[in-house]
């Protein structure tokens, strides 16, 4: 990859002595969810992890295990194994904002300036106002609701459980879902950035997605491994996805993936790529490796840059600053990293 593309400064890295499960970057302050219960906030602005500040917040009895920017603009929503969804924001107290004894909240979604948020207890998606947290609706599933997505300007929700997908609307007014169907178990949705495809990761290793304008289904098979982390191109013409030895990358523009051949960048000797995140401002994937390897690669021109050595422990969490210029990780052996970009 050359350097009038994007080039690396040498990764900072702080030691956070738990997994690191997710990351979400909102302004100029970037939350990592951990495995023991703690959610680490970095500021940004010091532009590497040598001098950023950072602030352990205690938000859960027990693993964090889902993490989204507050679409208030409030800081972070977090939800975890203690059945708590807490509200997390630098300098300030963690605060609980529900609470389901015995329960996990394993995914909590928001898109940013929406007017709502939403999160899973088992089979229900409890979807919130914004503005003030007030409860607006309870959304019933026929099994356990395993990924969630919102529209790219919030106004639907799409739930991916066993046989299929359902559609909502996020304002909470009472309604019947639309459905779209197809058999197995769909364990991660995305919503694509223009609004035309939704794509769901599924327990049988393969893709499924459906063209929305007229419902048509795509399958994208051939992953040794479930893909379960998913970037859109800022273009939304493609889709890079984990799941295999190398990152795939399906196209969407036109009609999308159907009848074309995926590109595949990168790879490793039979070393799964574990996490992918998308530049937010070009055509540029970066990709994390179970061997804590991670790549940046140009999809157009597929030219390759090493931005982390292999060496140590899967790359658990992966996300670009709102910039560009600053591409964040977290390892399940509990490295946080900032890697400088331009």
């Amino acid at each position: 990859m050359t350097a009038s593309v994007i080039a690396t400064a040498a990764p900072q890295s702080l030691a956070a002595d738990a997994p690191a499960t997710a990351i979400i970057v909102q302004g100029q302050c970037a939350a990592v969810a951990l495995g023991d219960g703690r959610v680490r906030l970095v500021d940004l602005r010091a532009g590497d992890a040598a001098t950023a500040a950072v602030e352990d917040m205690p938000a859960h009895g027990g693993a964090v295990l889902s993490l989204a920017a507050d679409p208030a603009g409030r800081g972070f929503l977090s939800g975890g194994d203690d059945g708590r969804l807490v509200r997390l924001r630098p300098g300030a107290a963690p605060v609980e904002i529900a609470f389901f004894p015995g329960r996990w909240i394993e995914t909590v979604v928001a898109e940013p300036g929406a007017a709502t948020y939403a999160f899973v207890v088992g089979r229900q998606l409890h979807v919130r106002a914004a503005r003030d947290d007030a409860p607006l609706a309870v959304l019933d599933h026929p099994t356990t609701v395993a990924g969630v997505a919102f529209h790219p300007k919030g106004k639907r929700i799409a739930a991916g459980h066993y046989k299929g997908v359902s559609l909502w609307w996020a304002n909470g007014n009472p309604q019947t879902p639309t459905r779209l169907e197809w058999n197995g178990s769909h364990v991660a949705v995305t919503w694509s950035p223009n609004g035309k495809y939704i794509v769901t990761g599924t327990q049988e290793n393969t893709l499924h997605g459906w063209r929305l304008v007229d419902r048509a289904d795509l399958q994208m098979h051939g992953y040794p491994a479930k893909p379960r982390s998913f970037a859109w191109t800022p273009s939304g013409n493609w889709l890079a996805t984990s799941g295999a030895e190398t990152i795939v990358c399906w196209p969407f523009a036109g009609d999308g993936p159907m009848g074309k051949e995926p590109r595949e960048i990168g790879w490793s000797d039979s070393l799964l790529v574990t996490r992918v995140a998308a530049h937010p401002k070009r055509e540029i994937i970066a990709g994390g490796f179970a061997n804590g390897a991670i790549l940046l690669a140009d999809i157009a021109s597929r030219d390759e840059v090493t931005a982390r050595s292999a060496g140590g422990s899967a790359v658990t969490a992966l996300a670009w600053g709102a910039s560009g210029t600053q591409l964040l990780f977290g390892t399940e052996a509990g490295a946080i990293g900032v890697i400088g970009a331009r």
